[in-house]
Parts: structure tokens; C-alpha cells; sequence
């Protein structure tokens, strides 16, 4: 466990200047998960950025929006799914991504964290997320902008915007919207990355 959280703390901070506080949360829940293995500087350091998160986001039970609050929840399962992502690639000796949500089954719980529907992690990410690229944990020359996973449908939101959220190599999550649901247009225009070798 020692060396998978030096390792996942020391590709956070390789990427981080460029990916900003969105590698932060998956840091924290590594350090959170794993705390006795990370210096007490990076721990303190982590505490602020949740801390600053916490405050600019409101946690989904707190919002009175349900489309909004089932979006929040959506992104907290792709941060999820993304560490159960990076957790697998550095157990395998080639660093290589799983190909499906099966692979990670392990590593995400079937009870405790819930999405906005109730369902357990596990049931939620393979319900509502598709594996969309394939790689190792170096072979992206643009994590950043790798689309990992996404949404499998995108919603539509009482104003009309259609919505999806997409989950980076690098670990961050982002809800994406498009005010026709072309989201293929979208991907193009914001240079997002798909490898399927």
C-alpha cells in the first residue's frame, strides 16, 4: 500500500501544475485512504485544497437542484472510478488502464458510497460510465485532455442543455454541456483525446 501511495502522490504532482486542484481530490482520497504512508507536509497541503473545495462546491445533499445534485454525484463517482483506474494500472507490471469497469470491481465498493439514485459505486459506474480510451499511465501525451471515461447517456436539464460528464487520464472530472446534445462536435472543439490502441 506504501509504494502505491508514493507512487499515485508522485504522478499527481507530475502532472499537477498542469491539471490544478482536480488532481487534489484524487491525491486526498489517497492520502485519506492511506495517510500513515504520506509525509505530514503533502497531508496538510491536501487538507487545504479539500478544505478550499469543500467550500466552492456544495456536497450533493446540499443542493436543492436535482438535476444539478445528480450531476455533483455523477462527478464524485467519476473521481471514484478514476482512482480505481490509476490504482489499477499501478498494480499491473505493464501500467495499462482496464479495458472495461469489470476490471476494477475490486477496487470500488458495492455498499456506503451512493450516487444520487441510491445505487451502490460499483453498480453506478458500470450503469453510467463507458470506458471511452485505452493506454498505460505513461503513454498519453495529454492525460489532461485523454477522455478516459464518459457518461453513456448524456441528460438533458429542465433548461434544455444536455449534459454529460467525462472522466481524464489525469484523474479529473468535468461536466461537459452542449445546447443540441452533439457532444462528438464538442469533444473536437475542446481538442479532448480518445486512444484506443
Amino acid at each position: 500500500m506504501k509504494k502505491r501511495s508514493v507512487f499515485l502522490i508522485g504522478y499527481m504532482k507530475q502532472t499537477s501544475t498542469k491539471c490544478g486542484l482536480a488532481l487534489g481530490l484524487v491525491a486526498l482520497a489517497l492520502c485519506l485512504s492511506c495517510s500513515r504512508s504520506v509525509p505530514v507536509q503533502e497531508r496538510e497541503s491536501l487538507a487545504d485544497t479539500e478544505a478550499a473545495l469543500k467550500a466552492a462546491v456544495p456536497p450533493p445533499e446540499q443542493e436543492t437542484d436535482p438535476f444539478r445534485k445528480e450531476t455533483i454525484a455523477r462527478m464524485n463517482l467519476g473521481k471514484q472510478v478514476a482512482l480505481a483506474f490509476i490504482m489499477y494500472a499501478d498494480d499491473q507490471a505493464e501500467k495499462a488502464f482496464p479495458q472495461s469497469l469489470d476490471q476494477v470491481k475490486v477496487y470500488l465498493t458495492t455498499t456506503g458510497d451512493h450516487d444520487a439514485e441510491g445505487g451502490a459505486t460499483r453498480a453506478s459506474a458500470q450503469a453510467h460510465f463507458e470506458v471511452v480510451s485505452r493506454g498505460t499511465l505513461t503513454n498519453f501525451s495529454s492525460p489532461m485532455q485523454t477522455i478516459l471515461l464518459r457518461e453513456k447517456e448524456a441528460r438533458r436539464g429542465i433548461d434544455g442543455k444536455w449534459v454529460r460528464v467525462y472522466v481524464f487520464a489525469d484523474g479529473h472530472v468535468e461536466a461537459q454541456g452542449s445546447p443540441d446534445g452533439d457532444f462528438d462536435k464538442l469533444e473536437k472543439e475542446r481538442g479532448m483525446i480518445t486512444v484506443t490502441k
